[in-house]
């Protein structure tokens, strides 16, 4: 089931206010028939003016059962809230008798806020937008880009998307999670809501991920944002096919593609260059360019050990400790071949956590392999919920 749930605005991590707020989620498993009066069909792009957000902020929450075991699921950098059914992106991990079991789990999934698949963000009237930020956020650096466009989002934050999520939760009335689960960024939020409210998350199963960004995940996002930021369509498409290159791994691409050419002659395109060609072109098709400015913002600003406290509307504390030092129960799951989020980070991390547990998938296809179907992840997540 789809559903829109409205929620209490929150001040951002850059300090600017949200006008409103509103998560779309994906909810399975058992107690959940009370959101069936939030219960929205469409799947995709959404944008929404300011009299249609206005409706929707003003609709009555509901609450669940608190007594039903639940596991939250966190997607990837431009996915939705749909991980489970004949079109989850995770439909061989969530369902019936499946790692995730919906009919042992509650099973709940958020659109990130500033994504553009249903919950609040740039392509939505009022999102506070770059130049909302007081100007002595600009500075004048050396080799800095150009003038930002005016349509460029206020900078977010993986706190901003973990804070989001918390909020549902709160909402929702769901005062425990037997786990939270998440891959690359969504690896990233898991972690952030458990160093939000470690008492709440009683494990997180997080994959190919990190504790903060490193430069080289810095790198890639900054030219794909620039490319963005200089042509919104084009640009995304050229941002999407080399961010792919480093979803990817030289071996799967070998295996796959190789050498070989579409058609025949000295001109005739290789089948890579048409593979990636093929990847930017769908999500210019599907994505929203000040959405993708927005999930590379959240992703460049992750980092465990920055500090963040409660908004007024939030009930978690921070406490003494902060950071990773928060963090507890945790299987790590790294990809051997992992050209973005190395494994060896993820495996170093795993050495300062109490109770946690270091798994490292073979696969020959890189970054994106717990987006594939088959191997040993699923047995990996399941072994995590027992």
């Amino acid at each position: 089931m789809n559903f829109d749930l409205p929620l209490p605005p929150l001040r951002l991590h850059c300090g600017l206010e949200l006008p409103g707020l509103h998560l779309r989620g994906f909810a399975a498993g058992p107690g959940i028939e009370p959101l069936e009066q939030l219960a929205v069909e469409h799947r995709g792009r959404v944008d929404r003016s300011a009299d249609e957000l206005a409706a929707l902020w003003s609709r009555d929450p509901v609450r669940l059962a608190a007594d039903v075991p639940t596991v939250l699921v966190v997607h990837a950098l431009t996915g939705d809230a749909i991980v489970g059914g004949e079109q989850g992106w995770w439909s061989w991990v969530v369902g019936p008798g499946l790692p995730i079991d919906t009919t042992r789990y509650r099973v709940l999934c958020f659109n990130h806020l500033g994504s553009c698949y249903g919950s609040f963000g740039p392509a939505d009237a009022g999102f506070p937008r770059w130049s909302d930020l007081p100007d002595e956020e600009v500075a004048d650096v050396k080799g800095a880009s150009a003038p930002s466009p005016p349509w460029r989002p206020a900078p977010l934050s993986t706190w901003d998307l973990a804070r989001a999520q918390l909020l549902a939760l709160d909402v929702l009335g769901v005062s425990d999670l037997v786990r939270v689960v998440g891959g690359s960024i969504g690896g990233g939020v898991a972690l952030a809501l458990q160093v939000l409210a470690p008492d709440r998350v009683h494990g997180a199963t997080a994959v190919a991920c990190s504790a903060r960004s490193t430069p080289w995940i810095l790198g890639w996002n900054h030219l794909g944002r620039q490319a963005v930021l200089a042509d919104p369509e084009h640009g995304l498409e050229l941002a999407r096919a080399a961010a792919h290159l480093s979803y990817r791994a030289e071996p799967g691409l070998e295996a796959r593609q190789g050498r070989s050419r579409v058609g025949e002659g000295s001109r005739a395109p290789y089948a890579l260059q048409t593979y990636l060609t093929h990847q930017g072109r769908k999500l210019r098709e599907r994505f929203d360019p000040a959405a993708y400015v927005a999930m590379l913002d959240a992703m460049d600003h992750h980092d465990l050990d920055e500090r963040v406290h409660p908004d007024r509307v939030e009930s978690w504390s921070t406490g003494e400790s902060w950071g990773v030092d928060r963090l507890h129960d945790v299987d790590f799951v790294g990809i051997s071949t992992d050209q973005l989020y190395f494994p060896a980070h993820l495996r170093l991390l795993a050495e300062r956590v109490p109770g946690s547990a270091y798994h490292e998938i073979d696969s020959p296809h890189g970054h994106d392999a717990f987006l594939m179907p088959g191997g040993p992840l699923p047995g990996v997540i399941a072994r995590s919920l027992r």
